[in-house]
């Protein structure tokens, strides 16, 4: 129940070092005094921040309001259109300029033998989410927190996934380049 504030005070504390020197930070978790990160960024005012965010709302929230660039794997298909709108507003309510930066993961196997592309890609993705699944497994038998609602739910749909559940979705594109094509647009 504390993982959000954990990462918001790790986030604002690594900030602090990257931005200053001797820098001192009372924290509820972490406190460090006079301390100076080294070696000391390049960029200026520090590396841009990238954060990774699943299914939940409040994460690509977050992120956009605190001018992170977010990290996305599209396993909700479609879903992920809702989520990345509401990180651009939250980044635009906010007044950072532009519209924020989003990267997204898709899974992807090309041949140009449609058939066999999907024959070859399905035991490896399928064996890919049952790890992913294998995990958070914990999530599925009674952890609950109130930092992540419904998070025992995605893990368990997560479990019923599939090659097939996810090209449906469009999270993956298998096929020869034509249907991805498709899928793409």
């Amino acid at each position: 129940d504390e993982s959000r504030a954990r990462f918001e005070e790790g986030m604002a504390q690594v900030r602090l070092l990257l931005e200053g020197e001797n820098v001192t930070s009372q924290g509820r978790f972490h406190t460090f005094e006079n301390v100076t990160s080294l070696p000391r960024p390049t960029q200026v005012p520090r590396p841009p921040f990238w954060v990774a965010a699943l299914a939940t709302p409040e994460s690509f929230e977050r992120a956009g309001r605190d001018g992170y660039a977010v990290m996305a794997i599209p396993l909700a298909g479609g879903r992920m259109r809702e989520l990345i709108r509401i990180y651009r507003e939250a980044w635009a309510e906010a007044g950072h300029p532009g519209r924020g930066r989003v990267m997204m993961a898709f899974h992807m196997f090309c041949h140009s033998d449609r058939s066999l592309a999907l024959e070859m890609a399905r035991e490896p993705l399928n064996r890919y989410l049952k790890r992913l699944v294998d995990g958070a497994r914990h999530w599925l038998h009674g952890t609950d927190s109130a930092d992540y609602p419904d998070y025992d739910k995605i893990i368990a749909n997560l479990d019923q996934e599939t090659m097939e559940t996810q090209m449906a979705k469009g999270a993956a594109w298998v096929g020869d380049p034509a249907s991805i094509r498709d899928t793409i647009a």
